[in-house]
């Protein structure tokens, strides 16, 4: 497995969103752009030396605050953020659970029969 630059981000969805890439251990947002279904960018921006996380943004949902998917590891990080990353991999856990549980939840809610009238 080889990564290196550019990272190319593709809209595989059916609708527009906005995509990020956040610093994982300084949280602040590196990049972002607004692609439409089937568009993709190639971001030259953006180092492989800083732990990155894509947020996606679209109409009727959104990446929660303080989380987001673990896309790049960075390199050798500083022992400072180790511990960061290290609880960045049990969010992602835990990210992974949850949505699950909305999954079966939102199904249970649309099976079951609407009795208010």
């Amino acid at each position: 497995l080889s990564v290196h630059a550019p990272f190319v981000v593709a809209n595989l969805l059916p609708e527009p969103g906005r995509f990020e890439l956040m610093h994982a251990v300084r949280k602040t947002v590196l990049w972002f752009a607004d692609l439409e279904p089937g568009q993709q960018v190639s971001i030259h921006s953006v180092g492989l030396d800083a732990p990155l996380l894509l947020l996606v943004n679209l109409r009727f949902c959104r990446t929660p605050i303080g989380e987001g998917a673990l896309v790049h590891h960075g390199v050798d990080p500083p022992p400072e953020a180790r511990e960061h990353i290290g609880r960045l991999r049990s969010i992602g856990k835990a990210g992974k659970a949850v949505t699950m549980q909305l999954g079966k939840t939102l199904t249970s809610l649309g099976e079951t029969p609407d009795k208010r009238g």
